[in-house]
């Protein structure tokens, strides 16, 4: 088992004192719902029982790892999903076809709701019934009108319309589950020949449609709070540069130039293509 110590990265998420567990587990819950990085294994119908509280994670290297324990003392506790055989020997069978399941889950490259809604129907398990696979109230009402954005062509082509009435993201995807005008249940059926399935298959389709774009609401937030920050750094480490000492030293400016341009690279890059998605509005 690996241990991490405590730092600002992925891995680094403390439970509260054991008197405040309560409420610490509640933050913490919040935490993991609207997190791009931590599954808690709870919602996962696993058979190994020591498995029930742990947390499966993207730690400090990006890597897909079970986190067994994390607190400000010990660190956080990290195992790779192929060597759980090991940790849990009086659990063979049940380990083994838990691992299976881990493993493809772990290749997923974000553990946010929408992707993980999407891998687990693959997977065949009914995620419906977990409310932990939902954003937090907080979330879902900050991601209406990124939701907006990118489903307005759909709902465009299904009701012929823009201006259905949308409070929130739950609201969008029962427009499109549940359409309540003649004329979109006729676009939905052109639109079941045009993509040659039944028409009884258009709901789970726009309810994996619904979940991607959702993702992408979620994305486009995240990058949305990142960049500022990316600047703040990016504005220090050209402070630092300044000092006589780094100034001297050829290396540490070199390196400071490069981790510079390619997160001004990168931000530029992904900005750019979520920018791809305005002309929709006025589409």
């Amino acid at each position: 088992m690996d241990t991490e110590e405590k730092s600002s990265g992925p891995a680094a998420q403390a439970s509260g004192p054991a008197g405040e567990e309560g409420g610490a587990r509640a933050v913490s819950d919040d935490e993991a719902r609207d997190s791009l990085h931590i599954l808690p294994l709870s919602i996962i119908p696993l058979r190994t029982p020591g498995l029930q509280r742990a947390r499966m994670i993207k730690n400090v290297r990006l890597e897909a790892v079970v986190e067994m324990f994390n607190d400000s003392a010990a660190g956080s506790g990290q195992i790779k999903v192929p060597a759980l055989a090991g940790c849990f020997e009086s659990y063979k069978i049940e380990v083994e076809q838990d691992t299976e399941k881990l493993l493809r889950i772990s290749t997923t490259n974000s553990f946010d709701v929408y992707s993980l809604r999407i891998e687990l129907r693959r997977l065949k398990i009914d995620v419906n019934n977990h409310a932990e696979l939902s954003l937090s109230a907080s979330k879902k009402a900050e991601l209406t009108e990124y939701m907006k954005t990118f489903t307005h062509p759909l709902i465009k082509h299904i009701y012929g319309a823009d201006n259905q009435n949308i409070g929130d993201v739950s609201d969008i995807i029962k427009m499109f589950a549940s359409p309540n005008r003649a004329e979109a249940v006729k676009n939905l059926k052109m639109m079941a020949e045009k993509l040659k399935v039944d028409l009884a298959e258009i709901p789970n389709f726009l309810e994996e449609y619904g979940d991607i774009f959702m993702s992408l609401a979620y994305f486009r937030s995240c990058i949305d709070s990142l960049v500022p920050e990316t600047h703040r750094f990016v504005d220090w480490m050209n402070e630092v540069g300044k000092s006589a000492e780094i100034g001297r030293d050829k290396r540490q400016m070199k390196t400071i130039e490069q981790v510079g341009a390619e997160l001004t690279d990168i931000t530029t890059s992904i900005t750019g293509r979520f920018e791809n998605f305005d002309p929709c509005l006025s589409g």
